[in-house]
């Protein structure tokens, strides 16, 4: 998983001794950014008081887990999953408001959507409020509808004819694998996470590995399958347009280890959402049997 990585605007110069007790909270909003722009993720973490209220704009689709209370949350329930799902992130605060113990920032966001590979441009403000030290509130007001705009938005060269299939509880997108790119074959798309241990004109055996919080890039299974799942704690499978097919947590509870059978798996994106499971399985891939 790459480093969540942040660009910084400029900061103010630097405040004389005798005045820091007045711009005390700017100082320590400015602080948790020049966290981020080093990846020092722990000093930004504390930096938050531990009953800290954090807040995503409504209409996010991290969102979800409103609010987020205590620095654990913050960082395991949000910005694990953002440094799963985008790259080349920077937040660029250009101009500070301070009225007492609040602090408003306003700036934009740049940062590429890994599913689909698209990128976002957008504007935010950032509420801040600072208590005894520490950031004890945060809300986040920025254009939502953009940013799910490019979550959903298909990649070039990828059809949207599919069709969602089920195989017991799990769901899967399918279709017709001649529509489908070759160069999103599961071995040339995602070498990391797929290891080929058998390849012949009957079958191809996969090992399937995904770390925690990773997530898989974009790829195909054109043949059927079946699958042997060892190993997986709670994970989501988002579709070539990055809608969400199948999540875990909103089915019952998978009883592992799990066989099942796949048909032709169009292009889909999987995430591991545990912080510490990495989802494990081998997948036998049944290829037309040969010409006599």
């Amino acid at each position: 998983m790459k480093t969540l990585c942040f660009a910084l605007a400029a900061v103010a110069a630097h405040l004389p001794t005798h005045a820091l007790a007045a711009d005390e909270p700017r100082a320590i909003v400015e602080a948790a950014y020049e966290a981020f722009a080093q990846g020092d993720m722990d000093r930004f973490a504390g930096l938050m008081a531990p009953d800290i209220i954090w807040n995503e704009a409504e209409g996010n689709p991290y969102a979800d887990l409103n609010p987020y209370e205590g620095p654990e949350a913050v960082m395991s329930g949000l910005f694990s999953r953002l440094a799963a799902e985008w790259e080349s992130i920077t937040v660029t605060p250009n101009e500070y408001v301070v009225d007492g113990d609040r602090v408003v920032v306003f700036g934009r966001y740049d940062e590429v959507y890994k599913a689909t590979g698209e990128r976002l441009d957008i504007p935010f403000v950032h509420s801040w409020t600072v208590s005894d030290g520490q950031l004890a509130v945060f809300q986040q007001y920025t254009d939502t509808a953009a940013l799910v705009a490019a979550m959903n938005r298909a990649p070039d060269a990828v059809g949207d004819s599919d069709e969602v299939a089920s195989s017991g509880q799990l769901k899967y997108a399918t279709g017709d694998p001649a529509s489908w790119p070759a160069e999103l074959d599961a071995v040339i798309a995602a070498p990391d996470n797929h290891e080929v241990l058998l390849d012949n004109d009957h079958v191809r055996v996969l090992e399937v590995t995904l770390g925690p919080g990773e997530v898989e890039p974009l790829h195909s299974h054109r043949w059927p399958s079946v699958l042997h799942i060892q190993q997986a704690g709670h994970f989501l499978d988002r579709d070539a347009e990055g809608n969400v097919i199948f999540d875990s947590r909103e089915a019952p509870p998978l009883e592992l280890p799990l066989t099942m059978w796949k048909g032709p798996e169009a292009p889909h994106s999987p995430v591991n959402l545990s912080e510490d499971t990495e989802i494990r399985l081998i997948r036998v891939e049944l290829k037309q049997a040969p010409a006599p």
